[in-house]
């Protein structure tokens, strides 16, 4: 008998048995070490790992849309604290944002 795991043994008894079918336990044995060698090529036989999965395509678009609006952000921010920075006449390191106001260090 060939070595198989035991979850495709089971399934290999399970499904005869439902069909009315009788197996020896060899014939069971060949039966769940063909499926599992089936399972484990399905991908390289129906192509599988030569396509990209489209939603990893498109996770990975957002997470590079979401990467490039952070860094804008980013930017944005440091425009409008260094022009802050500069009507105020304090240093852009004294600046922060809170919520949606900036605040200076050490005033409220």
């Amino acid at each position: 008998m060939r070595d198989v795991h035991p979850y495709w043994r089971i399934f290999a008894e399970e499904v005869p048995c439902e069909l009315g079918i009788s197996l020896t336990d060899e014939q069971v044995s060949e039966l769940a070490y063909a499926i599992e060698g089936a399972v484990e090529n399905q991908s390289l036989a129906c192509g599988w790992d030569k396509i990209p999965n489209p939603d990893r395509t498109e996770i990975a678009r957002l997470e590079q849309q979401l990467k490039d609006l952070r860094k804008e952000a980013e930017e944005a921010e440091d425009v409008w604290r260094d022009a802050f920075a500069h009507i105020g006449g304090v240093p852009p390191s004294e600046l922060y944002r809170d919520g949606k106001r900036i605040k200076v260090v050490g005033f409220a």
